[in-house]
């Protein structure tokens, strides 16, 4: 399966400095998820850990133990830019969308007004799922465990 993760890049305006990512104290981070909570930036975000699940099942008559193994890796070398709204003008060149000093309004064009700005990054992660059964000796019943 082919995942894609997705993390906002946020910079405000300020006289004097130009973009940077210093933002007041109150509002989102330089770095966030599509529902706004902070996250590291997208150079140090980490894909899940690997899962290991166990399984007592019922196979062709006998107890076996299932192993599953599932394993994030990265699909994409890099992170990209998501510049899908160019065409109609709801980001840039460089894929920033402009705003308000509250980040309303949201446009692909900078002006007087537009103190606020994001981006959206994207990158595709493949989850592999391997299945592995061993044969339980002398056993029966459908009993399952996790670990």
């Amino acid at each position: 399966m082919i995942f894609q993760f997705e993390v906002y890049e946020n910079q405000r305006w300020w006289l004097g400095v130009n973009w940077t990512t210093n933002m007041m104290p109150s509002e989102r981070g330089p770095w966030t998820d599509n529902q706004l909570k902070a996250i590291p930036p997208k150079e140090e975000f980490e894909l899940p850990e690997p899962t290991l699940q166990t399984a007592i099942i019922s196979k062709d008559g006998k107890q076996v133990e299932r192993t599953t193994n599932k394993v994030w890796s990265w699909a994409d070398g890099d992170w990209w830019v998501d510049m899908t709204g160019e065409i109609n003008g709801k980001v840039d060149h460089n894929g920033w969308e402009y705003g308000n000093n509250a980040w309303k309004q949201l446009n692909g064009t900078p002006g007087m007004q537009t103190f606020t700005r994001r981006r959206r990054w994207c990158r595709r992660a493949r989850l592999v799922e391997r299945e592995t059964d061993q044969e339980l000796p002398n056993s029966t019943g459908g009993n399952k465990k996790t670990v």
